[in-house]
């Protein structure tokens, strides 16, 4: 996942593909870049800087933190949007460091644009949209509609760090908003329901790609397609990347 690597750069890698035992605390080792080759890396072993290991470019992170961004309405807070975010700060603070998961409870884009920066962003890697969508926009309190173009600039960041976005907002897999917002400069990828999606589904789907993306370790778009198939019949997700759908 991580691209550009260069020796002395600081990456996290799955302890699953380095010791399949470790069942405990984050699913990731934090190492050191000792060489890069042309599609893998020699990093440290965990808790063994004596010894050192060859692991694909592709399972290796420069960030692995989430943020969780709650764009609420009032509403329906308290009975869905809420929940949703609860249910995934609970699994992701499984999966990972307490401290590398944060929820952003937000009701307008200039909430959003004051919190996103450093050094609050500098850990997050993945970000989750929790909230009410259509084909065109995602909804806020305060600004009813947002589109995709200016949501995704809300998330700029000084480094120009491209974030995987998941949203779990209705019908924003769609192109006319999927497109727009997978062009961003600061978007490596952006999955996303295609349909009207009940609040249970879209947590199952968010923590099968997850589980599959960060605990296995698997590539992103292998990771896309196996959480997929774990779906209720009707119910789809879309991966999209540079302003093109990505299956």
């Amino acid at each position: 996942m991580a691209k550009h690597l260069q020796p002395g750069d600081t990456v996290y890698v799955p302890y699953n593909k380095v010791d399949p035992s470790h069942i405990k605390g984050s699913a990731f080792f934090s190492t050191k870049v000792h060489a890069v080759n042309k599609r893998s890396v020699c990093v440290d072993k965990p808790s063994n800087h004596a010894e050192t290991i060859d692991i694909a470019s592709a399972l290796v992170h420069r960030r692995i933190g989430v943020a969780i961004v709650r764009l609420g309405d009032y509403d329906s807070e308290v009975g869905l949007l809420d929940l949703i975010a609860s249910s995934l700060n609970r699994y992701f603070k499984i999966l990972l460091d307490s401290s590398e998961v944060r929820v952003l409870y937000i009701r307008s884009l200039a909430e959003l644009r004051a919190l996103w920066k450093p050094p609050l962003i500098n850990i997050f890697g993945h970000v989750i949209l929790i909230g009410h969508g259509s084909p065109t926009s995602v909804m806020t309190l305060v600004d009813n509609a947002i589109t995709p173009i200016d949501l995704a600039n809300a998330f700029s960041s000084v480094d120009s760090y491209k974030y995987v976005f998941t949203s779990l907002c209705c019908e924003t897999g769609i192109r006319s908003f999927a497109m727009d917002f997978s062009k961003a400069n600061q978007c490596e990828a952006f999955i996303a329901p295609f349909h009207t999606v009940h609040g249970a589904a879209a947590v199952q789907f968010c923590i099968n790609f997850h589980t599959q993306f960060l605990l296995t370790g698997k590539p992103l778009k292998p990771a896309y397609k196996w959480a997929r198939t774990g779906l209720p019949t009707g119910i789809s997700f879309r991966l999209w990347k540079d302003g093109k759908i990505n299956h």
